[in-house]
């Protein structure tokens, strides 16, 4: 009976959305999986489709199926209520595979159930559920990329993915902020909890903080990091600029680093090379990354503006990695060698390729309010930044999400417990966003680590120290009806630090383009 019961429910799974059609909204069905980390550690869960109006703002709206994982508590005795998971982006999703994620859930189910929740428009396995996707053209190499060419070409690709979205009958005025909060509070009810823990990083966080002011009666605590207030889905130039001087004032002492220095520092060589690139492009010979063929590309200040902020912009594919490498390019470029930013502009430009649309839906349905918008585009680092949030400026007059009203984005005094987690080299939600937040916590601690990037609880490549990672899993696991929050929060620190960051070279014989043609040669 049990492996009919399995087969029948895998069948349920291949049918996907067409089975969603016939389905109740509000119910949902499991089969089970084992989970196995890349180290070899297994876990046993169960895959989940929970069913839901496409739209709940509209009468006899489609049902779809999202996508979810519920990991079962080590110690069901302790009776705690549930941490639902929810992934950032918005467009990611987690690797279970991944050993550093695969850490991070079995510490938070030691005495909770963990559900994992995918955003609707965002998880396709076989049919299983709709992946909404905006594609990306090519864009010729010898385009000079100014900021208004950038800005269509993100418009006019969103565009084309609502026109072709919405010919497939799927309604993406559904796959917005407030459908995607009530997915997760209907889902609760649907198996069985009152009450539930939030957990959330990036745009996890902004999601779950949406939960607490929607639905806060059902929030038992929250763990948020990458902190995302709700009306920061735009970044502030100004707090992306402070996070990259922290990091150059540590590369400027280094001692690797102090002979290769620019004069002045890094951060003004920044500012002198957008000067130059804004002035004249440079148009810079390097070899195809496909055929080996030597091709020109036009570098731009746009180019250089899409790689300096960001913590993922080498080879390493880390983000501490990467910033190891990010004062070498600075040097590199200062003294006139654009060689790498041509070959990764040229990658770019080459492939094209997708995104996920929601991305947009979600993001431009939380918008910002006006007030704030026009503080961010008046800050001085946008000289130098450009306008950081050109995508949703550009796509917010396609996107058919409906807008929040500037209330929901208000900031409120907050009475659940909540732990917030910020890395100070974290260049996607800066720490300054987690030490706004604080400032609204009735019941909460700010917890900052020194060199932590981006979701730095759950970094693979530098991972907390133990015994930091322990007071965490400690939070989750606390029984406040033993202690109070404020209580427990005596025992947790303010700040820990990372190991100080191991700076590449300037003065190395290869360069950093040389490293990129012999990684595309070993490919």
């Amino acid at each position: 009976m049990r492996r009919i019961l399995i087969s029948s429910l895998l069948a349920l799974f291949e049918l996907g959305t067409a089975y969603a059609a016939q389905t109740p909204p509000g119910s949902h069905i499991l089969t089970p999986i084992v989970i196995t980390a890349k180290d070899g550690r297994t876990m046993d869960a169960e895959r989940g489709l929970f069913f839901a109006p496409e739209n709940r703002a509209k009468a006899n709206s489609n049902i779809i199926p999202i996508h979810f994982i519920r990991f079962p508590a080590k110690d069901p005795s302790a009776d705690r209520p549930p941490v639902f998971l929810l992934p950032g982006g918005p467009g990611s999703e987690w690797k279970f595979d991944r050993n550093s994620n695969y850490s991070w859930v079995e510490g938070l189910r030691r005495t909770r159930d963990v559900i994992y929740v995918s955003q609707r428009g965002n998880y396709s396995v076989s049919n299983m559920v709709l992946a909404l996707k905006t594609q990306y053209g090519p864009i010729a190499l010898d385009q000079i990329v100014t900021p208004e060419f950038a800005a269509t070409y993100k418009k006019n690709a969103a565009q084309k993915a609502v026109d072709k979205w919405t010919g497939k009958n799927v309604d993406l005025a559904g796959y917005d902020i407030l459908n995607i909060v009530d997915d997760v509070y209907e889902m609760r009810q649907s198996l069985g909890y009152d009450k539930i823990m939030l957990s959330g990083c990036s745009f996890g966080s902004q999601w779950s903080m949406s939960y607490i002011k929607r639905w806060p009666e059902t929030v038992e605590r929250a763990l948020l990091g990458g902190v995302e207030p709700l009306d920061y889905a735009y970044d502030s130039p100004k707090w992306l600029w402070a996070s990259m001087t922290r990091l150059a004032a540590e590369a400027e002492a280094y001692e690797g680093l102090k002979a290769d220095i620019p004069e002045g520092g890094l951060m003004n060589a920044v500012k002198a090379i957008i000067e130059r690139l804004s002035e004249k492009p440079v148009v810079v010979t390097i070899t195809h990354p496909r055929n080996g063929e030597n091709v020109n590309v036009t570098v731009t200040a746009e180019d250089y503006r899409n790689y300096m902020g960001s913590a993922w912009a080498y080879m390493q594919n880390k983000a501490r990695g990467n910033l190891a490498h990010w004062p070498r390019h600075i040097i590199e470029l200062y003294n006139g060698d654009y060689r790498y930013l041509a070959a990764r502009t040229a990658q770019q430009r080459l492939l094209g390729g997708d995104d996920t649309l929601i991305t947009l839906l979600i993001d431009n349905s939380i918008g910002i309010t006006a007030e704030r918008d026009a503080k961010l585009l008046k800050e001085e680092a946008a000289k130098w930044l450009g306008d950081i949030n050109d995508g949703y400026h550009a796509t917010r007059g396609v996107t058919p999400t409906p807008l929040v009203p500037d209330s929901f984005r208000a900031d409120w005094d907050i009475d659940v417990p909540v732990l917030l987690l910020t890395g100070s080299y974290d260049w996607s939600t800066p720490k300054e966003n987690a030490h706004h937040t604080r400032k609204f916590l009735k019941q909460g601690h700010l917890l900052e680590v020194t060199g932590g990037t981006h979701c730095t609880e759950f970094s693979e490549v530098q991972p907390l120290l133990p015994d930091v990672a322990e007071k965490i899993f400690r939070y989750v696991s606390a029984d406040f009806t033993k202690e109070t929050p404020a209580e427990f929060f005596k025992s947790m620190p303010s700040k820990v630090s990372l190991p100080p960051i191991e700076f590449a070279s300037a003065s190395k014989e290869t360069s950093l383009y040389d490293e990129w043609l012999v990684s595309m040669k070993n490919r």
